[in-house]
């Protein structure tokens, strides 16, 4: 299994039941396009798996240390610096 297939198949299931706000979209459609944006531009499959990622350790259970032992070091830093270190805040 490649990266970027695990990566989807682990936020898929961390954001099973979940939704996009105010709709009935299930959201891993969200990180699932950014990670086909990400592929397409030409990334590498660490940033697209990272790309994938990016919600779980905000709006799931998963932690960056999940993510670190099941990804490693690299995709793990990328996942933090695209995540909301505050949720409260506005955008």
């Amino acid at each position: 299994m490649s990266v970027i297939e695990k990566a989807i198949e682990v936020a898929a299931k961390a954001h099973d039941h979940q939704y996009r706000k105010g709709t009935n979209l299930p959201y891993i459609s969200h990180p699932y396009t950014v990670g086909v944006l990400l592929l397409t531009f030409g990334y590498a499959e660490e940033v697209v798996a990272a790309g994938i990622l990016h919600d779980t350790v905000e709006d799931t259970d998963l932690t960056l240390d999940d993510i670190r032992k099941d990804f490693g070091e690299r995709i793990a830093d990328i996942v933090r610096g695209a995540s909301e270190k505050d949720k409260s805040l506005s955008w």
